[in-house]
């Protein structure tokens, strides 16, 4: 089974030059030399349950390109109900 579009190990190991697998090698290598920061973006689903609500990362990527394509879908998706979408860009440190 190969990785998904848009991670670097499908542009390093399978050779994918995809504009998402692209992307996603462009960010490794900017995080890299930007001593260790990587920009992931999310989309979260705040679901309303039993009175309360619910947080749920829905996508990840750290393609900004690949996560706006999936926003516009999930905000569709979801345009006639009770549960919000909320799109975030989080620094990281790879693995943390």
């Amino acid at each position: 089974m190969l990785p998904e579009h848009g991670t670097l190990s499908r542009y390093a190991n399978q050779k994918c030059r995809c504009d998402p697998c692209k992307q996603a090698n462009t960010a490794y290598h900017r995080a890299r030399n930007n001593g260790g920061v990587i920009t992931v973006y999310r989309i979260v689903l705040d679901i309303p349950i039993d009175g309360g609500h619910r947080e749920v990362v829905d996508f990840e990527s750290v393609s900004e390109r690949q996560a706006r394509k999936e926003l516009r879908r999930v905000e569709r998706w979801y345009a006639n109900s009770d549960v919000l979408v909320r799109f975030e860009e989080v620094e990281t440190a790879p693995g943390g």
